[in-house]
């Protein structure tokens, strides 16, 4: 049964550590013969939430930005793998 695997990639570098690891987990998927996609979080314009609540009665943003999109994405999608970065305190 082919799933859709949607992939978040959170990190600054492309082609860094956790680019690569996703690379890997989409090779895996695809060689399974799942539909992927993948999705670079810092190359779209996603604005913080406003905690406005209008979301609570129209079910949607009232900011325009990338995340309408995304979130439409991970509600058609079987898989989301996340990949996000560590930032360590000095």
């Amino acid at each position: 049964m082919t799933k859709k695997v949607l992939v978040l990639a959170a990190s600054f570098r492309k082609h860094g550590n956790s680019d690569l690891l996703c690379d890997e987990f989409i090779r895996g998927a695809q060689e399974a013969g799942h539909q992927i996609e993948k999705i670079y979080i810092n190359d779209k314009n996603i604005n913080y939430c406003r905690g406005c609540g209008a979301c609570n009665t129209t079910h949607t943003c009232v900011q325009k930005d990338d995340m309408a999109e995304i979130l439409e994405k991970m509600i058609k999608a079987d898989v989301i793998v996340l990949s996000l970065i560590h930032i360590s305190e000095p």
